[in-house]
């Protein structure tokens, strides 16, 4: 069956001399292995789509184990962020989140806009640019949101008070903690007011109108630490969880195809 879709190409794995076999994310189809036969020849007219970080449109064939591309052509590149180290850094950091995000078909969609619009402001020369640590911290944040890891924000995690004047964020139990709680976690870490505005704002805004705010340097680097930190620490909780179902190897997923 042939079918046609959208795609962003979060990784492309060398096959031979001149084939790759890309890892894609669909809006439609979730993430999905790709066999791109003969793209790697010289002169090959679909070589440049199937690179990693291409949005493209793409005429895929649907076979047994995975697809095969028929057709590609680029939408948008975002192959110069290859050009800043930092911000390649952040941006291979980001496709890897939206590889394990994007398994769960439901939340594919969301998942793929979000990536998008964050690769969009991680870029160089952006016409409004972004401090790249708050670009990475809103899409961690907004991608756990949409992965069903919300952390608790409205009020203190432990009594659910709003009444908090020096506000801490507690990676233990998951949420902010007020004075009267703080005692429950010693790790909890102190979290200035605009960074606690504006994890509360990422929470609530939709995608399209998340990268609109500005934070200065130091506030987004301890934006990103707090995010990054409760990110790492559920992720890990989650694979573990998945592990224990299914024994000692990974979840079987179609993402092992890659």
């Amino acid at each position: 069956m042939v079918v046609k879709t959208k795609a962003l190409v979060l990784r492309a794995m060398p096959v031979g001399d001149q084939d790759r076999l890309l890892t894609m994310l669909s809006a439609d189809l979730g993430v999905i292995s790709v066999s791109a036969r003969g793209v790697a020849r010289n002169g090959n007219r679909f070589a440049a789509a199937t690179q990693p970080m291409m949005y493209g449109e793409y005429v895929l064939f649907q076979g047994s184990s995975r697809y095969s591309l028929n057709q590609g052509e680029v939408i948008a590149s975002f192959f110069d962020l290859a050009l800043e180290p930092e911000r390649y850094e952040r941006a291979v950091r980001l496709l890897s989140m939206s590889a394990d995000a994007g398994m769960v078909p439901e939340a594919a969609a969301e998942v793929l806009e979000l990536t998008l619009h964050a690769l969009h402001r991680l870029m160089p020369g952006a016409r409004v640019p972004m401090d790249p640590d708050l670009a990475v911290g809103i899409f961690e944040l907004k991608m756990l949101q949409i992965s069903g890891l919300t952390p608790h924000l409205t009020g203190c995690v432990q009594c659910g008070t709003s009444a908090i004047d020096q506000i801490r964020f507690s990676h233990r139990h998951g949420g902010f903690l007020c004075e009267q709680c703080e005692p429950d976690d010693p790790t909890a870490v102190p979290v200035s007011a605009g960074v606690a505005k504006a994890m509360l704002y990422t929470l609530c805004a939709p995608v399209p109108s998340l990268f609109r705010f500005e934070l200065a340097s130091p506030l987004a680097g301890s934006f990103l630490d707090l995010v990054s930190r409760y990110a790492e620490d559920r992720w890990e909780k989650r694979h573990a969880k998945k592990k224990s179902l299914y024994g000692d190897t990974d979840e079987p997923s179609r993402e092992s195809e890659a």
